[in-house]
């Protein structure tokens, strides 16, 4: 017997990011919910286990295209359900676009709306299809892959770090080789306070005690 159905709604407001649930569906949040692609909180909360991620964003339209692939991308990379949600019409600064979404694990786009604020949207999620796919998917079962590469020549796969960014960023030292380019290093162009304090490291996550 499959599991029942998780249904979702995503609200876009005008000055609101809100994603509820209308099921007792099993989510993680991303550590850091900021307005970025994301792509590495996705794959945090997929090694934690989550099964559906949430998304926020404040996307202005010249990301819309980036906006749909990405949330495509990360529900697929991390075979997880993926429900989006963007900051809809003006916030006194900037128009952002709406357009929330839900995506499936295989990376199909279920749902969508478009730049009205306050419109709805929702999607039915299966959650015991997630984890089907991760317990019988082959190639295409991208998180356990990323640690068992080359399974099919090597026992158990590769089983190590072979990226320099993901080295570099452990040891502390990770700058990109166009470092010295870089124009936009904080918020000040958008008005804010250049920061002052430094980061500790990270925070105890509040949603686990």
């Amino acid at each position: 017997m499959s599991k029942p159905l998780r249904v979702l709604t995503a609200v876009q407001h005008r000055h609101l990011l809100a994603v509820s649930a209308l099921a007792s569906a099993s989510m993680l949040l991303p550590g850091a919910l900021r307005n970025q692609l994301g792509a590495g909180q996705h794959r945090e909360a997929a090694h934690k286990g989550a099964e559906i991620i949430l998304r926020t964003a404040g996307y202005t339209a010249p990301i819309r295209q980036a906006w749909q692939i990405t949330n495509q991308a990360n529900a697929f990379q991390n075979l997880a359900i993926t429900a989006s949600v963007c900051l809809c019409g003006s916030d006194g600064s900037f128009d952002s676009m709406g357009e929330a979404m839900f995506c499936n694990f295989d990376g199909t786009l279920m749902s969508a709306g478009g730049g009205r604020p306050d419109e709805i949207i929702s999607a039915e999620l299966r959650p015991d299809l997630v984890r089907e796919a991760r317990a019988h998917w082959g190639v295409e079962n991208n998180p356990y892959q990323l640690w068992h590469r080359g399974c099919t020549a090597v026992k158990g796969g590769a089983q190590d770090c072979p990226c320099t960014f993901m080295q570099d960023m452990v040891a502390g030292r990770c700058k990109l080789p166009w470092d010295a380019s870089v124009q936009v290093r904080d918020g000040t162009p958008c008005g804010f306070d250049a920061p002052t304090r430094s980061c500790s490291g990270a925070e105890p996550n509040p949603l686990e005690g």
